[in-house]
């Protein structure tokens, strides 16, 4: 099974290799870039930077060893694919997102007691309140409520009446 695995690691690497050669070619501007990891050997720092594919790259580059962290993308025009994980990145969506990202409001800090007179108005905005006794929201104008009060009226009545 190990061989069937290191076959199969290989057939994708030639993958890699051949679009990259196809596209460098047809004239787009391919690169194999590798960054080094947290913590990286010299072997891997010695491997890192960006290779014009396919004149530049040397043959290790692909290489990895057990416990690696190194990143080996093959970057084009049309993205950013991680040479072991088949994975694209599209870097314009995620130029979007940082951007909408940085376009929320930041979060606020508060104290727990500024915390819990933000949840009493916001509570008292939606017309809930918190009964912290047995842990559940109600509405103020709860139909169990509007029909104790209504029935505690008729008692009141009934009493006054005699």
């Amino acid at each position: 099974m190990n061989v069937n695995f290191l076959r199969f690691c290989q057939c994708e690497l030639d993958y890699i290799k051949k679009n990259a050669e196809f596209r460098s070619k047809a004239g787009l501007n391919c690169y194999i870039e590798r960054k080094d990891g947290h913590n990286c050997c010299d072997w891997c720092s010695k491997l890192a930077g960006r290779y014009r594919y396919p004149d530049e790259v040397p043959k290790d580059v692909y290489r990895r060893h057990d416990n690696c962290t190194c990143d080996v993308s093959y970057v084009s025009e049309k993205g950013r694919q991680n040479v072991h994980s088949k994975r694209w990145a599209n870097e314009q969506a995620k130029a979007q997102r940082i951007e909408y990202a940085a376009s929320l409001p930041k979060p606020m800090k508060l104290t727990k007691a500024e915390a819990i007179a933000k949840e009493s108005e916001i509570l008292a905005r939606k017309e809930l309140t918190y009964d912290e006794k047995s842990g559940i929201m109600n509405t103020v104008n709860n139909t169990q409520d509007f029909m104790d009060r209504e029935h505690h009226n008729t008692l009141s009545r009934k009493v006054n009446k005699s």
